[in-house]
């Protein structure tokens, strides 16, 4: 999470930027403005995924 400038810190709010790495490349996406707190609760649900198997590398696989 990254807090840029003073009127995202005036409201408590945050961006966040993921990077991808995959066999064909790399990529940089960059959200919104997003509360902190749901910011953060991003990578615990992806994690919950992978793990349930709801998501994942293989799933998608060709």
């Amino acid at each position: 999470m990254s807090f840029p400038g003073q009127v995202a810190r005036l409201f408590g709010v945050a961006r966040g930027e993921v990077y991808l790495l995959s066999a064909v490349g790399k990529a940089s996406i960059s959200s919104g403005y997003f509360s902190g707190s749901r910011l953060a609760a991003i990578g615990e649900t992806v994690m919950e995924r992978i793990a349930s198997g709801e998501e994942g590398c293989r799933k998608n696989s060709i």
